[in-house]
């Protein structure tokens, strides 16, 4: 039992699930429970999963689209160094083997998901090799990823000094384990077999990436936008990216 902890130890996304789920623990003991509860679960849908997607999938993953300008990319980096686990490096190059082996035996994302769903969500599952990128020119993600998580801890210390504790666990902790859950029950709907489908009812929790399916299929483009105006991953892509595909 205790080389088997010391072996999932070793595993990062065991790390990660360590890490959201204890910070939620702590947080929920140490507030009361009343209506921010509710709140954060608006929070979450009309901003946290939106604005996540925008940053980390429209734009760094898969440059869909481009900063305004150099102010809301540093604030956009920031933001998810604040609420990431995972360096620029590990993100990108895991989301670009994703998609170069999706429905291939290859797909590192499958390929854990079918060791197990619960296996899949505690991070215990034997992981897939993954070869780092390079940034080459782009020297504020170089910056951000170099300085990850002295950045992310000096933003911690920050925010709670700003907010106070009990908005940080609402706005930060919280909204950190709902990203948490609901990408990884994601990635169990779409990649655990071949012959998954999009579900148009998943646009409650997911927006436009509820067509996950025909996001990979139409690798160079953009989802598509089903209810563009009312759409907050829409909005915030609008507002600030100054060119995409939309």
């Amino acid at each position: 039992m205790i080389n088997t902890l010391k072996t999932y130890w070793t595993y990062k996304k065991f790390q990660h699930f360590t890490f959201t789920h204890l910070f939620l623990i702590i947080g929920v003991l140490t507030i009361p429970v009343d209506i921010w509860y509710l709140y954060d679960l608006l929070i979450f849908r009309l901003i946290s999963y939106p604005v996540s997607s925008v940053i980390l999938h429209m734009y760094f993953n898969h440059n869909y689209v481009i900063f305004r300008n150099a102010f809301f990319k540093a604030i956009s980096l920031a933001y998810v160094t604040l609420n990431s686990f995972w360096k620029f490096t590990d993100v990108k190059s895991y989301h670009i083997m994703h998609h170069k082996y999706w429905l291939t035996e290859q797909d590192p994302t499958s390929k854990e998901i079918q060791q197990g769903y619960w296996k899949y969500y505690i991070g215990v599952t034997s992981p897939t090799a993954i070869h780092l990128i390079d940034f080459k020119n782009d020297s504020m993600v170089n910056w951000f990823n170099r300085y990850f998580y002295a950045i992310k801890i000096a933003l911690t210390l920050i925010l709670i000094l700003l907010l106070g504790w009990k908005l940080f666990v609402h706005l930060v902790i919280i909204q950190q384990f709902l990203v948490y859950l609901s990408l990884k029950a994601q990635d169990c709907v779409f990649h655990s077999n071949n012959n998954a489908k999009d579900s148009s009812w998943l646009y409650i929790v997911y927006g436009p990436d509820a067509w996950h399916i025909d996001h990979h299929t139409n690798y160079e483009q953009i989802i598509k936008w089903r209810f563009k105006y009312t759409d907050p991953q829409y909005l915030f892509a609008k507002l600030l990216c100054k060119t995409s595909q939309v």
